[in-house]
């Protein structure tokens, strides 16, 4: 039976996505980008990357996995299309 376990992941993915994101775009240093990143403001502005096809700072977070008891057939297919890094 094929098992998977959250190894790690990066806490507050989204914060980390949308603090990445304007950091690249803004004169603000990061602690003032973090201090005006409110859970309503970063949930819009993560949905408006999604929206606009800016998915790069997305790869900002970071969750870890380990897979147990998949064919090999599975697991080409996941290498295959590039979902991940491995």
């Amino acid at each position: 039976m094929p098992k998977v376990t959250l190894i790690s992941h990066t806490p507050n993915p989204e914060r980390t996505v949308a603090a990445a994101a304007k950091l690249c775009y803004s004169k603000s240093g990061v602690d003032d980008l973090l201090a005006g990143l409110t859970e309503e403001k970063t949930e819009s502005f993560v949905r408006m990357l999604a929206q606009i096809g800016h998915e790069s700072p997305i790869e900002h977070a970071s969750f870890t996995f380990g897979i147990e008891g998949v064919s090999r057939a599975f697991l080409a297919q996941i290498t295959r299309h590039r979902i991940a890094s491995y």
